[in-house]
């Protein structure tokens, strides 16, 4: 199943847009993970730190390559 990044992107903003911090015109540089958080360095400044981090990237994130390491460990052709 698909469903087109805006559309998907339209339902799930307005639910989390008040309680949920949002990074937009950004991308992460280095994830590193710490006890209590996990600290994301951003290509445009300093670090910063968070509970979590959702990277919703699409299929050629860079979130989950640099956390988890190439996509092809993740990937595989079903038909």
């Amino acid at each position: 199943m698909s469903i087109p990044r805006g559309e998907l992107a339209a339902l799930i903003y307005p639910k989390i847009e008040r309680t949920v911090e949002t990074v937009f015109n950004d991308s992460i540089a280095g994830i590193e993970r710490r006890p209590n958080c996990v600290q994301v360095r951003f290509d445009s400044g300093t670090p910063r730190e968070f509970d979590a981090v959702i990277g919703a990237e699409g299929l050629h994130s860079r979130v989950r390559k640099i956390a988890f390491g190439p996509k092809q460990q993740f990937e595989s052709y079903l038909g």
